[in-house]
């Protein structure tokens, strides 16, 4: 999943578990693989509302909302999304909630503390 339906280039790095469409500091190979939109994915399959969503998308969680579009708002109750500092050592955090809350989701910070142990 992704931000437009098309081709994305996929970073493996299987030594230090960055596996990632962001590109990692040290790499293995890279791939073109397909990439679709969970709105596109949701009119596909025809999916009225979701119940939740765990959204665990290695450091790209916040293109993966993007591509939400307005899909999001058929998630009626409650989506959960890591935004650990993963991505090149930096959590996605504040891009993820102004997502969330521009479409209109209460948001609620679990683990706050281990992030900032973290940095």
């Amino acid at each position: 999943m992704g931000n437009e339906v098309g081709e994305a280039v996929f970073y493996e790095a299987s030594r230090t578990a960055d596996s990632s469409f962001i590109k990692p500091d040290l790499f293995e190979s890279k791939n073109l693989i397909p990439v679709t939109t969970l709105q596109h994915k949701i009119e596909q399959l025809g999916v009225r509302n979701v119940d939740f969503l765990k959204l665990e998308a290695e450091e790209f969680e916040p293109e993966v909302l993007e591509g939400a579009g307005d899909s999001l708002r058929q998630f009626k109750k409650k989506i959960a999304v890591d935004v650990s500092p993963e991505r090149n050592g930096k959590s996605p955090r504040d891009r993820v909630d102004s997502l969330l809350r521009d479409s209109g989701f209460n948001v609620w910070v679990v683990g706050a503390a281990l992030l900032k142990k973290q940095k």
